[in-house]
């Protein structure tokens, strides 16, 4: 099977390196999950958009390996100053960034993409502990157990069952009820359960991949086999 999406057991997922700028003792030191959006001569190597929409300008692009990973952005979570020089036409904000920790993405998978390998291989219990939808991305942070080693990968799916009736293992839990209904699926690849791991990731949803509408729903339902051992439901309600 393909591994489409994997989270390798390190520190921090490498798809961005931090920069090594120290902010001074007296500035005021934020954090957020952003994209970090490809730029041009204009911006440097990217530019950054908050959940809420909002932009800012980097003054350390330079310092800061950059590498879209899906479309033309890159999830992470971003420590940063703000800077007290906001000039940067066009844009909301000017922050320098002090560090910088890859968050993985995939966009949500129609049952049916072949990347996915056997749906019935995702066996292993997952939890979510915190998730929302901002600009076409469902965030999780999650918790499961791994085997402690640089070696384990665990393949984890959000997805749209298209099957008639919503055929599978959360068949029973779906109900006509305004929400868009999602799997996460979680295949630990047969690695030991014997350490707890917390992680941040990202499903971009692409309507046209999964041949839906978000504006036909109220919110998103995801339904996942936690930790325990039951079938549970995280609901997302859509901001009005």
């Amino acid at each position: 099977m393909k591994k489409l999406f994997t989270i390798a057991m390190i520190s921090a997922a490498a798809i961005i390196a931090g920069s090594s700028c120290t902010p001074q003792s007296n500035e005021k030191m934020y954090s957020n999950l952003v994209s970090m959006v490809e730029g041009s001569y204009m911006t440097g190597n990217f530019y950054v958009v908050f959940d809420n929409g909002e932009t800012a300008f980097v003054t350390n692009t330079s310092a800061i390996t950059f590498k879209p990973t899906i479309d033309n952005e890159a999830r992470a979570i971003i420590y940063y100053t703000i800077e007290e020089d906001q000039t940067k036409t066009g844009f909301d904000s000017v922050i320098t960034i002090s560090a910088v920790y890859g968050v993985s993405v995939d966009p949500v998978r129609d049952i049916y993409d072949h990347k996915l390998g056997e749906i019935s291989d995702y066996k292993a219990e997952i939890d979510i502990m915190e998730a929302y939808y901002a600009r076409n991305f469902v965030n999780l942070q999650i918790h499961f157990q791994w085997g402690a080693t640089n070696n384990s990968e665990h393949s984890i799916a959000l997805v749209y069952n298209s099957k008639e009736n919503h055929e599978g293992v959360f068949q029973p839990f779906y109900e006509d009820d305004g929400y868009l209904y999602l799997e996460l699926h979680h295949n630990s690849n047969n690695d030991p359960e014997t350490n707890e791991y917390v992680s941040y990731v990202s499903y971009k949803v692409k309507p046209e991949q999964i041949n839906v509408s978000l504006e036909d729903y109220v919110g998103i339902k995801i339904l996942y086999k936690a930790l325990d051992g039951n079938i549970r439901t995280y609901k997302i309600d859509f901001k009005k």
